[in-house]
């Protein structure tokens, strides 16, 4: 994305700007790393995101390219559950998914059980629509057989976008839509309304 003074001093667009958007498609090449800061993480895998779309208010159809070691499309239904949970011994600044591999492009066709049952935080996921190359990660539960909120979450996968190829203005389509079509959008201007009155 462009700022004053760069290829036409075009705005940065406000995370909450309004506007409803359903679908994306493109290229948004990222690198999977381990525990850890991406910097000082080894990489465990490439892949490119090609296209998410709302299924159903706050699940979405994913589609990416691995490459492991050729290319492999993998097609993932995400289901965003919960956005914060204060009070409840939990992170109360996390949002929580769960993440079910698919047969089918549209995701009509997925297994019962998640692949992995995690959460991100509301920082990370500001770092990542405000920044084209933001390391930014799910803490997951080493078993998807749980799936309970209470349980032990202990296992780690950070991510990030190619900024070389990967522009800003893609990354927020993307994470645009998962913003105004699950919690995930009106708990983060909720957590910036309420530090605005704070401050």
């Amino acid at each position: 994305m462009a700022f004053e003074g760069e290829l036409g001093a075009k705005p940065k667009p406000d995370m909450f700007e309004g506007t409803t958007r359903e679908s994306w498609e493109g290229s948004l090449p990222y690198t999977l790393y381990g525990g850890g800061d991406c910097a000082h993480s080894t990489s465990t895998g490439t892949a490119t995101t090609t296209a998410i779309k709302v299924i159903a208010p706050g699940t979405f159809c994913e589609s990416d390219i691995f490459m492991i070691p050729d290319p492999t499309p993998v097609y993932s239904k995400m289901e965003f559950t919960l956005c914060g949970f204060p009070g409840s011994g939990v992170l109360p600044d996390a949002i929580y998914a769960k993440a079910y591999n698919c047969a089918s492009s549209d995701c009509s066709d997925c297994d019962e059980s998640p692949e992995f049952f995690g959460y991100i935080t509301k920082s990370s996921i500001t770092a990542a629509y405000e920044s084209a190359d933001a390391c930014f990660g799910w803490t997951t539960q080493s078993s998807s057989s749980n799936n309970s909120i209470a349980a032990v979450f202990d296992s780690y996968q950070n991510q990030r976008f190619n900024a070389d190829i990967a522009t800003l203005e893609e990354i927020q389509a993307y994470w645009g839509v998962v913003i105004d079509n699950s919690c995930v959008g009106p708990y983060m201007e909720e957590s910036r309304s309420s530090a605005a009155l704070v401050s």
